[in-house]
């Protein structure tokens, strides 16, 4: 690759660092944003619905941000200021009626041109649906089990952020779907459960009570959905499930359940449990190397003959895995 090309590269990464929604930063000046401002930035990045995160990836949005900068003959810096501005109006910071003043201020321009400008971000990027309407078609309506058979990368996905344990497992393994269902279905059976048998796994069991929120919500979503059959959307392309920002709390999490489960301090932070026993089903024995299995008539529901999906506890060494999915294994 020869030097000239390398400046075409650099050039369009320098024109995405200021015109993407996701990647431009907090501060005027790039080198000022601080890690907490950072951080902060991809928090709220990761509420948004699934639809709006992907125009705020969008290549096509970054473009529509240069296109009307240019037409202004604004600078790069100038034109993070709209990018800021459209993502302020999505993380809820910013009234569009307010957008001009905030665009005159900061660019900073007359009002006039503020307006105009203004008036451009709305029509192209923000009452464009093009981006969402995509993003929309990639996606279909499935239970969580037909799921794990149509696209059996899907039991690899992520679901939580910290490696689990599983039962007679000696190391520490991924977090991702199969892994999740194989502990649930092991402490828990194979009946289908109640609110309150969920939220006792998912705040006192070994590997949920030590979860952050956003990821035991995560959890409590997909365990609902797999345990009455629910539909949920996924992604053809990336085979992965979509959580969106505003998901609806399971029973599980609902204040009055959860004063139940966590009666005091001690249970939430993971000490001992008033009222609770692990209900782990009568006489089985379990032996996990490929899969888990039962030596008893009490099965998990993957090794159910009716069942057309295999459930089995990810290990990272024992294959390789999609280019999609992290393993948290080899980041340590």
């Amino acid at each position: 690759m020869n030097n000239q090309s390398l400046v075409k590269i650099f050039t369009e990464l320098e024109k995405t660092s200021y015109t993407s929604l996701y990647f431009v930063t907090v501060t005027k000046n790039p080198k000022a944003e601080t890690p907490e401002q950072s951080s902060q930035r991809h928090k709220d990045f990761y509420k948004l619905p699934e639809n709006i995160q992907d125009k705020f990836l969008s290549e096509e949005t970054s473009q529509k941000i240069q296109q009307i900068g240019n037409s202004f003959n604004l600078q790069l810096l100038q034109m993070a200021d709209i990018s800021r501005a459209i993502r302020a109006y999505y993380f809820g910071e910013l009234k569009l009626e307010d957008m001009p003043a905030v665009l005159a201020r900061e660019i900073p321009i007359d009002l006039a041109k503020a307006q105009e400008i203004s008036r451009m971000v709305i029509q192209k990027i923000i009452n464009d649906n093009s981006v969402e309407e995509a993003s929309q078609a990639k996606l279909v309506q499935i239970t969580v089990a037909d799921a794990l058979k149509a696209y059996p990368e899907v039991g690899e996905q992520l679901i939580t952020s910290e490696k689990i344990v599983l039962k007679n497992f000696p190391d520490p393994v991924r977090p991702c779907l199969k892994n999740w269902l194989a502990d649930f279905t092991f402490t828990l059976g194979r009946d289908k459960h109640t609110a309150m048998d969920r939220g006792i796994y998912l705040f006192q069991s070994a590997n949920g009570k030590r979860l952050n929120s956003q990821d035991r919500n995560k959890l409590a979503f997909v365990l609902k959905a797999f345990d009455e059959g629910l539909q949920v959307s996924v992604n053809k392309d990336t085979r992965q499930i979509i959580f969106q920002a505003a998901i609806e709390a399971d029973e599980s999490l609902n204040p009055n359940v959860k004063a139940q489960i966590v009666p005091n301090q001690a249970s939430a932070q993971g000490g001992p449990a008033t009222g609770w026993q692990n209900p782990k089903p009568q006489g089985f024995s379990s032996d996990i190397h490929s899969g888990v299995r039962f030596s008893s008539a009490q099965k998990l529901p993957y090794e159910q003959s009716d069942q057309p999906y295999i459930i089995k506890p990810i290990i990272p060494e024992q294959r390789p895995l999609p280019k999609n999915v992290v393993n948290l294994k080899d980041n340590q």
